[in-house]
C-alpha cells in the first residue's frame, strides 16, 4: 500500500562527473491508480528526456464472500466456496495453507476439521499489499448412525421380514447381505439357514462410523409355533360360549 511514491532521481549533464540527484514526493489521492507516472527532465539548454514509472496505488484490502457459513457439522469434510471482489489475487491463505482463485476470482476448498470447535481464517492480499481476512468458528461432533428395528415376521419356516428405520446411508447390511435403505426405511425379507438363532444387522456411514444390533428370530420361532395352538383354544372357548348361551336361551323359553 503506498499512500506517498517517492522517487530518486539522477541527472547526467555531459559526462559522469558531473550529475545532479533530487527527488520528490508524489502525492496521491484516495482513489484506486494501476497505471504508469511519466517523469520528465529539462536541460539548461532545452533537452528533454522522459521516463516512465509503474505505480499500483490501493489502500482498500480485498474483500472475501462466503456462499455460505456453518457453525456445526457432523462431517468431517468442511466446503468452502466463495469469492475475492479483486482481479490479479490468485491465491488465497486458509489456515495457513494457500489455495488457487481462478480467474473469475472464485475458491473451492476442502478442509478436514477435527472434533470439537475449528477456527477458520481465511485471508487474501492484493497487488498493494493490502490484506483481507475473514474468520469464523465451526464445530463438528461425530455422531454414530442408528438403527431401529420396529418388527419381524416369520414369512415361513426359515424366512423372515424384518422393518425399522435406520441412517439413510443407502443401504443396510443383515448377515453380511445389502439391502436397500429409502428415507431412513429399510424392509428387508430374509432367508436364513436352518436353525438360526438371531442375524446381525449394521450401518456404515461415509465417514466408516458403523452401528451395529441383533434380531432374535429364536423368540419369534416359538410364537409362531404357540400361535397355532393358542388359536384353536380361542375357538373352541368361543364355541363352548355360544353353546352355553344358546341353552341358556331355551330354558328361558320353556320357562
Amino acid at each position: 500500500m503506498f499512500n506517498d511514491v517517492v522517487h530518486e532521481v539522477t541527472a547526467f549533464d555531459g559526462d559522469l562527473d558531473t550529475c545532479a540527484t533530487w527527488s520528490y514526493v508524489l502525492e496521491l489521492g484516495p482513489v484506486v491508480m494501476d497505471g504508469l507516472v511519466e517523469v520528465i527532465a529539462y536541460d539548461h539548454v532545452g533537452n528533454v528526456d522522459t521516463a516512465e514509472v509503474g505505480i499500483i496505488y490501493d489502500i482498500v484490502p480485498p474483500k472475501i464472500q462466503l456462499a455460505q457459513v456453518e457453525t456445526f457439522s457432523e462431517s468431517p469434510n468442511l466446503y468452502l466456496h466463495g469469492t475475492v471482489n479483486e482481479d490479479g489475487i490468485d491465491r488465497i491463505e486458509v489456515n495457513g495453507g494457500l489455495y488457487p482463485i481462478d480467474d473469475k476470482r472464485v475458491f473451492s476448498i476442502v478442509l478436514t476439521l477435527k472434533v470439537g470447535y475449528n477456527e477458520i481464517t481465511l485471508s487474501a492480499q492484493d497487488r498493494a499489499g493490502n490484506r483481507g481476512k475473514e474468520s469464523f468458528v465451526i464445530y463438528h461432533k461425530e455422531y454414530a448412525p442408528y438403527i431401529d428395528v420396529e418388527g419381524v415376521e416369520r414369512l415361513g419356516e426359515d424366512r423372515y421380514l424384518i422393518y425399522g428405520r435406520c441412517s439413510d446411508v443407502g443401504t443396510i447390511e443383515i448377515d453380511g447381505t445389502e439391502y436397500p435403505v429409502t428415507d431412513s426405511v429399510f424392509r428387508a425379507r430374509i432367508d436364513v439357514a436352518p436353525g438360526t438363532d438371531r442375524v446381525k444387522l449394521k450401518v456404515e456411514d461415509p465417514t466408516g462410523k458403523t452401528t451395529t444390533t441383533t434380531v432374535d428370530l429364536e423368540a419369534r420361532r416359538e410364537t409362531s409355533a404357540f400361535y397355532p395352538v393358542l388359536l384353536v383354544a380361542t375357538i373352541i372357548t368361543l364355541l363352548v360360549v355360544i353353546v352355553v348361551y344358546i341353552r341358556s336361551v331355551r330354558k328361558d323359553q320353556e320357562a
